[in-house]
């Protein structure tokens, strides 16, 4: 069976990369999120924010987000927002979400069910 293409992403450590940090996250791990090239130093910066949804949005909508900080106990409202698209899934009011920075905009890439 031929393996399907992952859209989204440049590679496969592109989305091991992004799991292992997902990971950190549920397993209430501080994650660093500053600025950091991808591949070792190369490529463009993408970087993922952790925050809330204000509202419902639906799929292939944007949407506003509430940017959190701080460690995992201690997460709080930074008072920043930022506009995101989500293209996977509808994503409920107030729930938990990760956005990937992108040289085009925010986009939404994990919401909490």
């Amino acid at each position: 069976m031929a393996r399907s293409k992952i859209f989204g992403f440049q590679s496969r450590d592109d989305v091991e990369r992004v799991a292992r940090t997902v990971r950190k996250s549920e397993a209430g791990q501080v994650i660093d999120t500053s600025r950091r090239r991808a591949g070792g130093g190369t490529g463009d910066v993408y970087r993922i924010l952790f925050g809330k949804a204000d509202a419902a949005i639906t799929k292939a909508n944007s949407g506003t987000i509430s940017i959190y900080s701080g460690t995992t106990s201690t997460l709080s409202d930074t008072g920043d927002n930022v506009t995101a698209y989500t293209r996977f899934a509808d994503v409920a009011s107030g729930k938990w979400v990760a956005v990937l920075e992108c040289p085009w905009g925010y986009e939404l890439i994990a919401a909490e069910c």
